[in-house]
């Protein structure tokens, strides 16, 4: 039976602005005292925020988000005491979280917090499964995992300084303290790690020191006897179910000011430089073009949207995942009154055939009822798009199209990054501690190179041993008429159309792998003028004749499996030494983990697909390269290392 991707929300009894969670005949917080009890569990006793003094980032991880108090409280302090330039992760984890409204309403009762309660319910996630981060100002970043505790801890990758541990009573939620996730925590925890709850329970605290944290019981709030608090003295060593797919190791230095050179200006470089910089990186970022975003992603118009297949899949979540950062990422921009190429909202994908109405009603059934994706028949998909639609398909309000020029600017701007265009690399080279850059305009030297190079990927004696494809496409802008300017939505269907931006739509797309040819082709203008005539018949004849105002061609790389290329390159050699013999199937306990060529690091693939995927992409390396919590789950990190073709071919015993 398939899983459904939605998350039903917690079922709730009022009692005037007080929540009880139904399931579990339990309050959320207690009435009149919730803010003090909270403080005084969680904060005080895990020693915040003197424990966060001194630190570049501290993280703090929590079972049971609930009405967001804890973390509200949180981040009220952190803004009072902690310094410019710190990082604070904030983890919690849910199995039924609150509907938006539902939130709105508990947060009411903290006037005090509302603040920061609006800023949270403005960037609040879908109910959808999975890893949810979301950014905010003072170096805040909150990541919520939805789903069942113990499975979703399992998929986590973070060292966790400090514990909230808030589920509903033990007696009435026992599956929020159990063993196994006392077991889980413990191998997430950092040396020195503490935890803090308001139960003494006696299985709780037996629980937590099987699982090796120091445990002490102390006064408990207010009226309440006891409450436990602890440590672990000493992080435990990992055992990595598959050592091939280990991360390198951080590059970030306390104390010191790194440097790292992204090559590539297109999306996939400025969101590089853009997330590295939001962490205290001096970015320099090199590209061959006179000016950013003059490759693939110098499109006029381009479209973001979840590509999605019927599945639970590593491409369906993956790309759900970044859709929704994407978006949580636009709307606050918006809010703040930035300006980076947002053209407008609403996308609806065709469904032309049988095959492809199979998927859709699929896709709908995985997101159940989160309001990502709407079933539409003709009728609605025509009054959706404001133009006659010979098929239903699927709308999703929160896609849209950009101007991808526009955006690369707004990312390359605010990260302050020193640019270097009409640069060509000729080589790279390890020297010591650092990365040396030749090129025939002088050499340039960083701590940590990020190659995002687009179609440039394996220029590099480094990276040449990627599996990568470069794959041309041919897209065509045509004239508009005034009747054309009358579609509101981008459509997707085997190609896609969007509307009318400087009076021309964009059609495309062509695709020809291992095909480098940037001359305009005339049969892919008429591939792509025959595709929207097939699918769009009302739209194509809004435009008799049709008028090409312009061709544009770009080199787009991409993987076999359709997923991006993020983390650490890949010491080959080393790879191929190490696990000659994984195509025996020995236990994965006898290989050493994996290595990594030190300070060297890929960000390719988009295909395209780079402005739906690029800044979860980014952010995903940017956290590898410091150390920090990883914004996916495991499998779905595993599935975008560059190492994971070498691996599959030697499992195989290809190699």
């Amino acid at each position: 039976m398939r899983r459904s991707l939605y998350i039903p929300p917690a079922r709730l009894q009022w009692q005037g602005q007080e929540p009880l969670a139904s399931d579990y005949n339990d309050i959320y917080f207690a009435r009149g005292t919730g803010l003090e009890e909270s403080r005084y569990v969680f904060l005080e006793n895990n020693q915040l925020p003197k424990r966060w003094c001194g630190c570049d980032c501290f993280t703090i991880a929590e079972t049971g988000f609930g009405t967001a108090l804890n973390f509200l409280l949180t981040w009220q302090l952190w803004r009072e005491q902690a310094k410019p330039g710190q990082q604070l992760h904030f983890i919690s984890v849910e199995g039924h979280p609150l509907t938006a409204d539902d939130l709105c309403r508990a947060t009411a009762a903290w006037p005090e917090l509302q603040p920061l309660a609006e800023q949270l319910l403005a960037a609040y996630p879908k109910l959808v499964s999975g890893t949810h981060r979301i950014h905010f100002a003072d170096g805040v970043s909150l990541t919520l995992l939805f789903g069942e505790v113990s499975r979703v801890l399992s998929t986590l990758q973070a060292k966790v300084d400090a514990w909230f541990l808030d589920g509903f009573d033990p007696a009435k939620n026992p599956a929020m303290w159990s063993e196994p996730l006392y077991q889980q925590m413990a191998k997430l925890t950092a040396s020195q790690g503490t935890f803090a709850t308001f139960t003494a329970a006696g299985k709780v605290r037996r629980g937590l020191q099987a699982a090796g944290f120091e445990v002490q019981k102390v006064k408990g709030f207010g009226k309440k006897r006891e409450m436990i608090r602890g440590r672990l003295p000493q992080a435990l060593k990992p055992q990595s179910k598959a050592p091939w797919f280990e991360l390198a190791k951080p590059e970030f230095n306390a104390g010191s000011q790194p440097r790292a050179i992204v090559i590539g200006a297109g999306i996939a470089g400025a969101a590089s430089a853009y997330q590295l910089a939001r962490r205290g990186w001096q970015v320099t970022v090199v590209d061959k073009h006179p000016a950013p975003a003059q490759g693939a992603s110098g499109n006029p118009v381009g479209a973001f949207y979840p590509a999605l297949s019927n599945d639970l899949s590593p491409y369906s979540r993956f790309y759900l995942s970044a859709f929704l950062y994407t978006r949580r990422c636009f709307s606050q921009w918006q809010a703040a009154g930035e300006s980076f190429g947002l053209l407008g909202e609403g996308l609806l994908q065709l469904a032309y055939n049988d095959s492809l109405k199979k998927r859709q009603r699929g896709i709908i059934a995985l997101l159940g009822n989160s309001a990502i994706a709407e079933a539409v028949d003709t009728h609605q998909a025509t009054k959706y798009s404001g133009i006659v639609q010979q098929y239903g398909g699927l709308f999703f309000p929160q896609a849209g199209w950009l101007d991808p020029l526009a955006l690369c600017a707004f990312l390359l701007q605010q990260s302050g990054a020193t640019p270097h265009y009409n640069t060509t690399v000729k080589s790279l080279s390890r020297s010591g501690e650092r990365w040396q850059l030749q090129s025939g305009q002088g050499d340039l030297a960083a701590d940590i190179v990020v190659i995002a190079a687009g179609d440039g990927l394996l220029d590099f004696e480094q990276s040449q041993p990627l599996p990568i494809t470069i794959a041309r496409g041919q897209i065509s802008l045509l004239a508009a008429s005034e009747q054309s300017k009358k579609l509101q939505c981008a459509v997707c269907h085997e190609g896609y159309l969007l509307p009318a931006v400087n009076n021309q739509h964009v059609i495309g797309a062509s695709y020809a792998a291992n095909d480098l040819d940037q001359q305009v082709r005339i049969s892919d203008r008429e591939h792509n003028l025959a595709q929207l005539q097939a699918q769009i018949a009302h739209f194509f004849a809004l435009l008799q004749p049709p008028t090409t105002a312009n061709e544009r061609v770009g080199l787009r790389a991409t993987t076999r499996d359709h997923l991006p290329m993020v983390g650490a390159l890949p010491d080959y050699p080393a790879y191929i030494k190490d696990y000659a013999t994984l195509h025996h199937g020995r236990r994965p306990d006898s290989y050493p983990a994996a290595t990594h060529l030190p300070g060297l690091y890929i960000l390719g693939g988009l295909s395209s697909r780079g402005m739906t995927s690029a800044l979860l992409s980014a952010e995903l390396l940017a956290c590898q390269i410091n150390g920090e919590p990883l914004p996916l789950e495991k499998e779905l990190v595993d599935a975008l290392n560059p190492a994971r073709f070498l691996v599959r071919d030697l499992k195989r015993g290809g190699v």
